[in-house]
């Protein structure tokens, strides 16, 4: 009996510490809801949107850029911006939902098409969930366009990626992002 409650804790243990450890370890995207709490001020604790643009409107301190900060990083950066207001603030920043990253697919992809990415948000996860590439793909030649205009095209080669498992090219995609898969121009 001592062994299976033995086994019942180490598991009720975990299972506690895996959500905490995620909130460290989480990076805020775009489109995600964040709870966050401001301990003896109720007026500033909400649920606050991410936009597209990565930034939050919050009260007192205006925009902030959030995007890519863990949980645990944005609750100490408003800690330490709210003390010019507040007294000795305690924030508490939890994801309360995960937004979605819509991105493109196009060319010599299986399935082209319009897709949005959840948690991993990266060119191998984009693939993935459009079935992956056709015989036809010319692996050395994806193109990533940025939604911003400003930004050349980034030119990928996937075949050196894979071979070698450097995933310097597997970049993060961000909203309204275009993976295009050129054709080799073989026939079969």
């Amino acid at each position: 009996m001592k062994f299976k409650t033995m086994i019942f804790t180490l598991i009720m243990a975990l299972g506690l510490s895996i959500p905490a450890f995620a909130q460290e370890e989480y990076k805020i995207h775009a489109g995600d809801n964040l709870g966050i709490k401001v301990l003896r001020y109720a007026e500033l604790s909400a649920n606050y949107h991410v936009r597209t643009d990565g930034k939050i409107t919050f009260p007192l301190l205006g925009e902030l850029l959030v995007k890519d900060m863990t949980p645990v990083e944005l609750a100490d950066t408003l800690t330490v911006q709210l003390k010019e207001y507040l007294t000795d603030p305690e924030v508490y920043v939890s994801v309360a939902g995960e937004g979605t990253t819509r991105v493109y697919l196009l060319g010599e992809i299986k399935h082209p098409g319009l897709y949005e990415l959840k948690k991993s948000r990266t060119v191998l996860d984009a693939i993935s969930a459009a079935g992956s590439w056709t015989s036809k793909t010319a692996k050395k030649r994806i193109y990533l366009i940025r939604k911003s205009k400003d930004e050349e095209p980034i030119k990928i080669n996937l075949k050196k990626m894979l071979e070698t498992g450097n995933m310097e090219q597997n970049y993060e995609l961000n909203e309204g992002d275009v993976l295009y898969f050129k054709g080799n121009g073989k026939l079969f």
